[in-house]
């Protein structure tokens, strides 16, 4: 059974989750965890809005709350503007059909209990629409179908434009990425190998599966040498978030897919490190090709080395992204409140500050403050903090540089400024949007052309049907669709005979892949007796 990780953060606040919503629970406080900037060690408590989720303390090794339902195993592979036959819910909401002799007072006091609130209602069909934290909404459904008031309470499945959706198994999990429109933005890139994102922290564990290949070989600025292994666990969450390898039918997704990873260790196992350690850190990192510096750390006190290493990246075109601190105060933490660096808060799903993070005129932006991340040793957990926000938007800063390569860190800034979305109070502009920030530097979705839709039947005597079509460079979209539990083949070849690409599968089998322009000759193979099918392409067209 899959099994939640707290981990601790670098200047950010572990929240941890209940494992199931109890009626006697207090919804008012919300305990979060030990904020551990460079300097010191500073606690933190805060009381949680009565419109958030109630969220006490729990031990590390407290089970995951789980929903009962197997995760999601998309059949279509990360394609553009294509549906998918997998059924996907809004994480935050239920509905909900109250029985007629319930009274308001009675619904109130029950909603109340569970940490939930009656958003609007229906009344011409009876359903009220409730808002619920997304972690708990199988925990309060569970409880509301239990309940003698209600007659009805299910899910509220999501009806979406067709975006770029992954794959991976969290994905349903990962409201924060979806609250930024992450996947119109993948529509326009999903990042270059040739960006590279600096994770100066407690190192990384490069063997997880879900960040094989995406991590370069890393320095030790504590112990000196290369390699930065993670001996705490908090760099390895930062580095999923920001580039866990996408679109792999496993774990989670991350903001940029392509992106490269470069780990420097400048904290020890504590998740403590010294200034100095930072600031050799920022100029190896800048030193060695980093267009992006994910710093999830901070201290309430300024060092000359620490400003001197973060002005030699902003003077090098380097654009330097730090936590904004879990101290719910407005005291400003380093490096983050020095100018040229994007000072960064943590929001919940209703694109409010958590009451946990730190806010002000210093600080810039926020992002989704919790977020599942990858743990030490190939596992996965939920991540909270804005050590957690910070690499959300280092992620989309990413992307914003692979797709636009030209653009200097001013205008990438000023993208991410400019575009995000109002969240109140407390940080000077707002909760970053990816897909925004992309469109205000020039970069479109590609445009789509019809589908080809080619019809065949298989039989002994027939097991192949090829068909020829010319393609257009960009994303190819392929679709086959049959009647029967066989399994079928698909495969694409260029006119020179080199396959390009060859799925294998039940009905609908669908998946995406990268072509140059050219004519490619596409082929459906099966053993069944007979088989009849459809076999549709499309072309994402690169502009």
């Amino acid at each position: 059974m899959r099994r939640r990780v707290l981990i601790v953060a670098i200047s950010a606040c572990v929240v941890g989750l209940p494992p199931a919503a109890r009626a006697d629970h207090d919804p008012i406080r919300d305990l979060c965890g030990i904020a551990r900037p460079v300097d010191a060690l500073l606690p933190c408590e805060a009381a949680r809005p009565a419109s958030t989720a109630p969220t006490p303390e729990q031990p590390a090794d407290a089970p995951l709350p789980t929903s009962g339902e197997a995760p999601p195993t998309l059949a279509a592979a990360g394609t553009v503007r294509s549906s998918s036959v997998t059924p996907r819910y809004a994480p935050d909401r239920a509905l909900v059909v109250f029985r007629r002799n319930a009274s308001r007072g009675q619904i109130a006091a029950l909603l109340k209990r569970l940490g939930a609130k009656l958003e609007r209602a229906i009344p011409h069909i009876g359903i009220s629409v409730v808002h619920v934290p997304p972690e708990h909404r199988a925990a309060i459904l569970a409880v509301l179908r239990r309940s003698p008031l209600i007659r009805t309470a299910q899910r509220d499945p999501l009806l979406q434009a067709f975006d770029t959706t992954p794959n991976d198994t969290l994905w349903p999990d990962q409201w924060g990425l979806r609250q930024l429109g992450l996947p119109q933005a993948w529509d326009m890139t999903r990042g270059a190998p040739g960006v590279i994102v600096a994770v100066i922290d407690t190192g990384v564990d490069g063997s997880h599966p879900d960040l094989r290949g995406a991590v370069l070989p890393g320095l030790d600025v504590m112990n000196g040498g290369v390699g930065a292994a993670d001996d705490e666990g908090h760099g390895t969450a930062v580095a999923g978030i920001i580039a866990a390898r996408t679109d792999n039918h496993a774990g989670q997704a991350g903001v940029c897919w392509n992106c490269a990873l470069l780990p420097i260790k400048a904290l020890d196992s504590n998740g403590v490190g010294d200034t100095s350690g930072i600031a050799t850190g920022i100029v190896r990192a800048v030193d060695l090709g980093a267009r992006v510096i994910n710093l999830s750390l901070g201290g309430p006190v300024p060092a000359e080395a620490l400003a001197d290493a973060v002005a030699y990246a902003e003077q090098k075109g380097v654009l330097v992204v730090a936590a904004a601190g879990n101290n719910s105060g407005t005291t400003p933490f380093y490096p983050a409140a020095y100018p040229g660096v994007i000072a960064v808060a943590g929001s919940d799903a209703d694109r409010r500050l958590y009451p946990w993070s730190d806010f002000g005129g210093w600080v810039q932006l926020a992002a989704p403050g919790c977020n599942v991340a990858p743990t030490r040793g190939g596992g996965y957990g939920e991540f909270c903090g804005t050590s957690s926000a910070t690499p959300v938007l280092s992620g989309v800063a990413a992307l914003a540089a692979a797709a636009a390569p030209a653009a200097t860190p001013a205008q990438i800034v000023a993208a991410l400024e400019r575009t995000s979305a109002p969240i109140g109070a407390g940080v000077q502009y707002g909760e970053v949007q990816a897909a925004q920030t992309l469109s205000m530097l020039g970069i479109q979705r590609p445009a789509t052309s019809p589908s080809t839709a080619m019809k065949g039947t298989l039989s002994p005597a027939a097991p192949t049907r090829t068909f020829t079509r010319a393609v257009a460079s960009g994303v190819l979209t392929v679709k086959l669709v049959y009647v029967g539990t066989g399994v079928l083949t698909v495969s694409v070849r260029r006119s020179d005979g080199f396959r390009v690409a060859r799925r294998s599968g039940r009905s609908p089998l669908e998946f995406a892949v990268s072509l140059a322009a050219g004519s490619y000759r596409f082929a459906v193979t099966g053993t069944r007796p007979r088989a009849r099918f459809t076999l549709s392409v499309s072309n994402a067209v690169r502009p």
